[in-house]
């Protein structure tokens, strides 16, 4: 992973080691500077590239998150079926094979209407079909993005979602 990013712009160190599987949870980082929430430490990405979701899961680790890891919509369901009053975001990709992103993002919603979700997508325009969609993220990245862009969507939701809450 060294040298090589999402965005390709910005070189890490030291993270050959950041994913140990798909369900991995990294807690080598401390939590985000100002984090008022234990859970919002928890990122949950849901990519079906294995490459992209591992240099995503890179960058939020540097950023001081701590990550989990699905590899598809289903798997990211079962996942927060069990983690989701830990997990604080879900950050997903659309377009995915079996359960695409916003279908992933209702069933998230179903057991948990609160919880915060960013979409990202390479090839997929949202404004083109926001409006089909009843769930709705709370914020959208295209791919290929910097870790400045993601770190600034990352807290701007995370801020959103606490001060809906009340924290």
């Amino acid at each position: 992973m060294r040298g090589r990013t999402l965005a390709g712009r910005h070189s890490f160190t030291n993270h050959e080691n950041a994913q140990e599987g798909d369900r991995s949870r990294s807690s080598k980082n401390q939590p985000p500077e100002g984090s008022l929430s234990h859970t919002a430490d928890l990122v949950l990405v849901v990519e079906d590239d294995e490459m992209v979701r591992s240099m995503v899961s890179a960058m939020l680790e540097e950023l001081g998150y701590e990550v989990l890891n699905a590899g598809n919509g289903l798997e990211a369901v079962e996942i927060f079926q069990e983690k989701q009053d830990e997990i604080g975001l879900v950050l997903s990709d659309v377009l995915m094979p079996g359960m695409d992103g916003w279908k992933m993002l209702a069933a998230l919603r179903s057991m948990r209407p609160d919880i915060p979700v960013i979409l990202a997508s390479g090839c997929y325009t949202f404004r083109d079909t926001d409006r089909d969609h009843r769930e709705q993220p709370q914020a959208t990245l295209h791919k290929p993005f910097k870790i400045k862009e993601l770190k600034e969507t990352v807290e701007r939701v995370l801020e959103q979602s606490r001060a809906q809450s009340g924290l």
